[in-house]
């Protein structure tokens, strides 16, 4: 299947909510990330979400069908700065679905942060004609913002931060590595730290029907302590333009959970070569591709050398076959007929010798990584 097909389009597989049944009564069971009691809105029966562990794990069902993964790779493909034939040469090899790993940690903060703010007025000043305030001749007004003083400024803080840390490397699938450093999910906006929660989330029990499930490589606490360093970053954001700066605060309702997370694989080939782009399974987003860049030809350049030697070979020729009379006198027939053989051999070598190098001329710019 060509990924430069034209088909009728995108199909999206409606949203899928695995239900999990209550013991009690068979009612079905709402589940919220980070939760750890189920309660039945029916009978009323709570029950622990935790697994083996005392970890919360959760798998998020795909919401897209493989053939949008597919379509957002044509629609790639076919951007301007890429090969002019990739879209419609490719070919796709294989979409495979991947439930990624992740932990996702969340705490409420409340407190506060006192300090002192500068306090900025505008006011009309003389401005010279380098752009410094002067009194001398050709001087403007204008209105600038001019520090009068300060004043105690207090901060609230009452906030819900979440933090996500990779549970296994997956840098070959093309998955960002969120970590301590780095908390932007690129493609996978619902692993963004400001984004809602995860929608359709069910117990990730014996695995997906429908993919494959990635095994955790990062323990927990080492992960904890990527997340801590996230939300000391967040907490001490606040009130960073303050001087004198004292910050009181109260970390709460600590959840952390295992997110497995849908990830499609597609994978095509280009002229011999293969490649791979990943799909978020959820919002259907490009995630990171790999793509072959462009051809770099120098046939032109060669094209006019050959013209250039076929030129002086000609003029060459034509004076052995009708030399001057100088010449004539000179050289003898034998010799002018050996001069017309070595010079007939030196235009095939180099006639070999162009046609090597205009085969050798194209070839392929390094590959390209596309991200969002």
């Amino acid at each position: 299947m060509s990924l430069g097909a034209t088909q009728a389009g995108p199909s999206t597989a409606p949203p899928e909510v695995r239900a999990v049944g209550c013991a009690q009564c068979g009612g079905a069971l709402e589940i919220r990330e980070g939760t750890a009691v189920v309660r039945c809105a029916y009978c009323g029966a709570a029950f622990l979400a935790r697994t083996r562990g005392g970890t919360i794990r959760f798998l998020a069902p795909a919401r897209v069908a493989p053939e949008m993964a597919e379509h957002t790779v044509r629609e790639t493909l076919r951007a301007p700065e890429h090969p002019p034939d990739l879209a419609a040469t490719a070919t796709r090899v294989a979409t495979d679905l991947f439930y990624v790993p992740f932990w996702r940690f969340r705490a409420t903060f409340i407190g506060r942060v006192r300090g002192k703010r500068d306090v900025f007025e505008r006011k009309m000043m003389a401005v010279g004609a380098d752009g410094d305030s002067d009194t001398s001749t050709g001087l403007r007004f204008e209105m600038k913002e001019v520090k009068v003083g300060t004043e105690d400024a207090v901060e609230e803080i009452q906030e819900i931060w979440k933090a996500t840390i990779s549970a296994s490397p997956l840098d070959d699938l093309g998955v960002p590595r969120l970590s301590s450093r780095r908390q932007m999910a690129g493609g996978l906006v619902r692993l963004a730290a400001g984004s809602a929660e995860i929608p359709g989330l069910a117990l990730a029990g014996d695995g997906p029907r429908d993919g494959t499930l990635i095994d955790p490589m990062i323990g927990a606490e080492d992960a904890r302590h990527e997340a801590d360093a996230v939300f000391e970053r967040f907490v001490h954001g606040r009130g960073a333009e303050l001087h004198e700066r004292e910050m009181v605060y109260d970390r709460l309702q600590e959840r952390e959970s295992l997110v497995f997370y849908p990830v499609y694989r597609v994978r095509y080939q280009y002229r011999g070569r293969m490649f791979d782009a990943a799909v978020d399974g959820i919002e259907g987003r490009l995630v990171r591709a790999v793509v072959p860049g462009r051809s770099v030809s120098m046939r032109g350049a060669f094209l006019a050398m050959a013209g250039g030697l076929g030129f002086g070979a000609g003029m060459l020729l034509r004076a052995i076959a009708s030399p001057p009379p100088t010449v004539v006198h000179l050289l003898a027939p034998g010799e002018r007929r050996v001069g017309a053989l070595v010079v007939g051999a030196a235009l095939a070598v180099g006639a070999c010798w162009l046609a090597f190098f205009i085969r050798r001329s194209t070839h392929e710019e390094d590959d390209v990584v596309v991200t969002p």
